[in-house]
């Protein structure tokens, strides 16, 4: 009969120990269930966050690819501008060339920005000549005064012109203003035409 009781006391015990074991593990489950719920509640709003910035990405990604369809057509435009401004910029370098009229094409410093060949027949100019001063640049005419009508030309914003003589021949120097931007700097074409066989002429008749 003692060992019956000893034997129920025991079992007590043991089922007092799970019944604290078990209270332990629902309170732990209970916990993790509480934290599956928080974290599933932070990745749908997450989930929520991400599908809105995908959105976002998207109305971006359309914009985007608008805006490059604009540009390029516009590419494309600008494409096609710079393949007339070459063709007209080759036709009048032709069209210089071909000319007997030497021209010389002065920036706002009065620094050569491009000559004709016929420029060097009165000119010292070589290609190794571009963007130098022309005051750096000797010539052939028997005066000095083309710096001061440079000066002319600037001051009276008028055309100035002058017979000078260079190798024994008769020629009619040209300086003529011009600004080749609304509001820019003044710059300046000097031209030297030959007119040694008119002034020939002239004196026959």
């Amino acid at each position: 009969m003692r060992k019956d009781g000893e034997a129920t006391s025991v079992l007590k015990v043991r089922i007092a120990d799970l019944e604290r074991d078990l209270r332990s593990t629902q309170q732990r489950l209970q916990t993790t269930i509480e934290a599956l719920e928080t974290s599933y509640e932070d990745l749908h709003a997450t989930n929520e966050k991400l599908i809105a910035s995908n959105e976002e990405l998207q109305s971006t990604n359309e914009a985007l690819q608008s805006v490059n369809e604009e540009l390029y057509t516009v590419s494309a435009e600008h494409q096609s501008k710079i393949e007339e401004l070459t063709e007209l910029t080759n036709d009048m370098d032709q069209l210089l060339k071909s000319t007997k009229i030497g021209t010389v094409f002065l920036d706002s410093e009065l620094c050569v920005r491009r000559f004709t060949p016929a420029a060097t027949r009165t000119f010292n100019l070589i290609a190794q000549d571009i963007s130098r001063p022309l005051d750096h640049i000797t010539h052939r005419f028997d005066t000095d005064m083309l710096s001061q009508m440079i000066a002319d030309v600037r001051q009276t914003d008028e055309v100035a012109e002058r017979e000078v003589v260079a190798d024994g021949r008769s020629y009619l120097l040209r300086i003529l203003p011009f600004t080749p931007m609304v509001d820019g700097p003044m710059e300046f074409v000097i031209t030297v035409i030959d007119i040694e066989e008119l002034k020939q002429a002239n004196a026959r008749a």
